[in-house]
């Protein structure tokens, strides 16, 4: 179901890579070509403290952005957060106050 995934290097995050861009490649460059050749290494880092509005606005600029990763102080992945989590979670919140407006 997941087409992109974080790439680390021990517990550092290198950046992005998604499972499309071996489809670009002819087949024979394969065995010669590594995860890091590949990865995309503008990958859009958050603390775990990020305000989800301008999360949700970063995701959702023009630059095609899938997830962000959500890190620590030591550069640590904490987390993944996508459009749909956050969309997800809004939903949710919203039926939430929906049904506590209508017991009230």
């Amino acid at each position: 179901r997941h087409t992109i995934f974080p790439v680390m290097d021990d517990h550092r995050i290198v950046g992005i890579v998604a499972s499309w861009r071996l489809a670009q490649m002819d087949e024979d460059k394969w065995e010669k070509t590594t995860v890091a050749d590949i990865t995309d290494k503008d990958a859009f880092l958050v603390p775990p403290d990020s305000d989800l509005m301008e999360a949700l606005r970063m995701l959702l600029s023009e630059r095609d952005r899938h997830m962000l990763l959500v890190t620590g102080e030591n550069g640590t992945l904490e987390g993944i957060v996508t459009k749909t989590d956050i969309l997800e979670a809004l939903r949710t919140r919203g039926e939430n106050v929906l049904s506590s407006a209508h017991e009230a």
